[in-house]
């Protein structure tokens, strides 16, 4: 935490605090927290989607798109790290930006005016542990009037048993630019007890 900004260590201490206090979700299953794993097993990047764990590419051929030979942009989260990134410039114009939500937020302090702007982070027990504890997610920035044609593509693998994937994306698209995401969550036959809330907040600027 030492190397992110005062402002998200702040709003990290504030979730946590907030957590013993917060009702639960109205909606879906009761969880017992202390039955997942907020951390797990790391995967290691790599420059080929094909030289990915055979399980993990196996999950993602599942969700088909990854493998399009139609998008702009591939990004793949492996539980909670970034392992796979390929941006074809010819269809992604400069003034669009993919990087990781944990280098953007260390990279722009101005975040701290989307990061949970879009949804309530005291909505919920849940929304409320994702703001202490997300880890991982997609920051895509879209300049003004640019507009990229082909969709991005942002997936997560869900790849250990008992484990809660809490990945965070933020997208921009500025005024009178164009964008399209394609984005799914998989994991493994093997993985058990798995829980995968991760939180997308979109912003649509005028006539976007």
């Amino acid at each position: 935490m030492n190397s992110f900004p005062q402002w998200f260590i702040e709003k990290r201490r504030f979730a946590e605090n907030f957590i013993e206090k917060a009702p639960e979700p109205k909606y879906g299953l009761k969880l017992d927290w202390n039955k997942f794993r907020l951390s797990a097993e790391k995967y290691y990047r790599t420059m080929d989607i094909d030289d990915l764990p055979p399980e993990v590419k196996g999950s993602l051929q599942n969700l088909v798109f990854p493998f399009s030979k139609n998008i702009a942009a591939n990004i793949v989260h492996v539980n909670e790290t970034l392992v796979y990134e390929k941006i074809i410039r010819e269809m992604v114009p400069r003034g669009v930006e993919i990087i990781n939500i944990e280098d953007a937020i260390r990279k722009y302090d101005w975040l701290k005016n989307y990061w949970f702007r879009a949804f309530p982070l005291t909505l919920n027990k849940l929304s409320a542990i994702h703001g202490a504890y997300s880890k991982g997610g997609a920051f895509i920035h879209v300049g003004e009037n640019i507009k990229v044609k082909k969709p991005i593509s942002s997936c997560f693998v869900v790849a250990s048993s008992r484990y809660a994937q809490l990945s965070h994306s933020i997208v921009i698209a500025e005024p009178g630019s164009e964008i399209h995401i394609l984005t799914g969550c998989t994991a493994p036959l093997t993985v058990q007890g798995s829980l995968h809330a991760g939180l997308t907040e979109v912003y649509v600027k005028r006539n976007a």
